[in-house]
């Protein structure tokens, strides 16, 4: 797969190239980001990190459902 500029995007959409198989590389190094967690599945990759310095390049994405399934736990046990 090609190495992807991602000055430009979002880190959602970085995210999801990633998913896709794409090879990207950091905006500052140039070093070729690692996945978060580091699996062969690129489908399961949860977040992004530049390998030189979390610095550079560092997204986390989490799953919708089940952040919204924790923060309803959250309110629910603040109102107790």
């Amino acid at each position: 797969m090609k190495v992807e500029n991602i000055r430009d995007l979002s880190g959602d959409e970085a995210l999801n190239l990633a998913r896709q198989g794409h090879v990207l590389s950091c905006p500052v190094c140039s070093a070729t980001l690692k996945s978060l967690p580091e699996v062969e599945d690129k489908t399961l990759t949860m977040g992004l990190i530049c390998p030189v310095s979390q610095s550079h390049f560092f997204v986390l994405g989490e799953n919708e459902s089940a952040m919204k399934e924790m923060r309803a736990r959250m309110k629910a046990r603040a109102e107790r």
